[in-house]
């Protein structure tokens, strides 16, 4: 269950926040989901792990 969320988050900052934050690097919306993301894939990785 955690892997399929994993890969869920990991795909949504590599295919759709990142590119955005790309094109604009003042948006602080994007910014602010790109960190957020950050560590729910941060918890994630560890919770897949054990």
């Amino acid at each position: 269950m955690f892997r399929s969320e994993l890969t869920r988050i990991s795909r949504l900052l590599s295919g759709t926040a990142a590119p955005h934050l790309a094109a604009l690097p003042g948006d602080d919306f994007a910014r602010l989901l790109l960190d957020q993301l950050g560590g729910v894939k941060a918890s994630l990785t560890l919770l897949t792990r054990s």
